[in-house]
């Protein structure tokens, strides 16, 4: 579509309307609403500010004043700096929004670790118990021997007993 000068005060048109709505779709509080109302003021402005570019050339090729060229773009700066506003409005609402959540599920979590602490364990002989019994099995062989010595009469090795006499090293072993 070839850009014109109507077809940028239609746009312009399109602009105010949707620039109007912005406080009352803020006051309904739907980010879902607001973040479409955000891409709906971006979408127009980039599409005045495109079709500007084309009706400003065209005014250049048919030589108009300069002085009526530049009025021209004031007005249209305004009207975008306008929908620039609301843009950042919303979007300060919506990341107040956002920080708010934050805050919110930090004190809740605060207030769940709170409980965690000061909650009384009325189980702590039977919880102790229950811990001692865990400790023991850890160290319990998995496996036990069943089988038996394979004849009553083994043998236990000799062994052979040394004092010691506490000299040097050399010879400070004896046998008894």
């Amino acid at each position: 579509m070839e850009a014109t000068q109507v077809s940028v005060d239609v746009k312009l048109l399109q602009l105010n309307m949707t620039v109007a709505k912005t406080d009352t779709v803020l006051a309904a509080g739907n980010p879902e609403a607001i973040e479409r109302q955000c891409s709906t003021l971006r979408s127009i402005t980039a599409e005045i500010t495109r079709m500007r570019l084309d009706v400003e050339a065209k005014k250049l090729e048919a030589k108009e004043e300069i002085a009526d060229i530049q009025t021209w773009n004031t007005h249209l700066d305004a009207k975008l700096d306008e929908a620039d506003n609301e843009v950042g409005k919303a979007r300060k609402w919506l990341d107040d929004r956002k920080k708010e959540t934050e805050v919110l599920a930090q004190e809740e979590k605060m207030r769940f670790e709170e409980k965690l602490h000061l909650k009384p364990n009325w189980n702590f002989r039977q919880n102790s118990k229950r811990r001692r019994q865990a400790n023991t099995h850890m160290y319990k062989p998995r496996h036990r021997a069943t089988s038996k010595p394979s004849s009553p009469n083994s043998k236990l090795p000799n062994l052979t007993a040394l004092s010691w006499t506490g000299h040097d090293f050399g010879d400070s072993f004896q046998k008894p």
